[in-house]
């Protein structure tokens, strides 16, 4: 799989899956009308774009280079 396809995949997982972890740490302040630190919110948006993006090249390499062909 090509490396941009696998970037841009693993963005669009971190979208929501960031999304759906701020809306469930961070309620309280988000109700409160106050944000996160944005260390919090970087950190994460880039925990699943960093999981998805080592999952998927680890997916790769384990089927040599063909984990999308699966899909």
């Amino acid at each position: 799989m090509r490396r941009s396809a696998t970037i841009r995949r693993s963005i669009k997982v971190s979208a929501v899956v960031g999304t759906v972890l701020i809306l469930i740490n961070h309620w309280d302040k988000i109700t409160a009308m106050t944000a996160p630190p944005a260390w919090q919110v970087a950190l994460t948006y880039a925990v699943p774009f960093l999981v998805s993006a080592h999952s998927e090249a680890m997916a790769s390499r384990k089927t040599g280079g063909h984990a999308a062909a699966a899909k």
